[in-house]
């Protein structure tokens, strides 16, 4: 039996807002290795539990926003409607990173400078992402080294064309300018551009709150 895809979340104003942290704390994280996090928390939590009632599962924050059972993340149409055929949309998964290969990370000469030109890209595609065919954000840590001082932002947009409008933009220009000009060898800077065809890709999320493509918001043109 053909079933129609149905939305798990209401429709909203604009953009949900899943309180995901700033973007100068997610690069400030940099700072901290694993085992000096790990203990700042467990120091932290023993200080709540002591201080704090005990609260059930269900009613901690930690439980905000979650969709339970088995979802998928699909993009609708322009008048709000799924349609029966999953991922009949291609996508573009774009990959935009930073990594400080310095003793001093994020305080390292230049990091600085850089990363407010990540921050301020991030910004603007924000404020745009109708206009820019930007569909979500992701913010990502990678754990190849101790530090974690690897910084993956991944942006999820409509199509090719709105990736290579995001490129010609003249804050990216600025950006890219300003880094080979300055030439910190200590910092790297890449890129992933993976173009993914309809019917070409699977999302599946079981008690998850929104995360990845799942974040994405599209402006629906509906009557009203």
């Amino acid at each position: 039996m053909v079933v129609e895809f149905k939305p798990k979340l209401g429709l909203t104003s604009g953009a949900r807002d899943y309180d995901n942290p700033s973007a100068l704390f997610f690069i400030l994280l940099d700072t901290l290795k694993i085992r000096t996090r790990i203990l700042l928390g467990a120091l932290i939590q023993l200080l709540l539990c002591s201080v704090l009632p005990m609260r059930s599962p269900k009613s901690s924050h930690f439980q905000r926003d979650v969709v339970f059972g088995r979802v998928t993340s699909q993009l609708p149409s322009g008048d709000g409607s799924y349609g029966t055929q999953p991922a009949r949309d291609s996508v573009v998964f774009f990959n935009l990173g930073i990594q400080y290969n310095h003793p001093l990370g994020v305080l390292s000469n230049g990091a600085y400078e850089v990363s407010q030109f990540y921050l301020k890209m991030e910004k603007d595609l924000l404020a745009r992402r109708e206009e820019l065919g930007l569909l979500s954000i992701s913010k990502w840590h990678a754990s190849e080294r101790e530090s974690n001082n690897t910084l993956i932002i991944t942006f999820y947009f409509k199509d090719v064309e709105s990736v290579h409008k995001f490129a010609h933009e003249e804050l990216h220009r600025k950006a890219t300018d300003f880094y080979h000009k300055a030439k910190f060898e200590h910092i790297g800077v890449f890129h992933e551009t993976l173009i993914v065809p309809a019917k070409n890709y699977e999302t599946v999320y079981v008690n998850c709150r929104p995360v990845l493509m799942g974040t994405g918001a599209v402006r629906l043109n509906m009557p009203g």
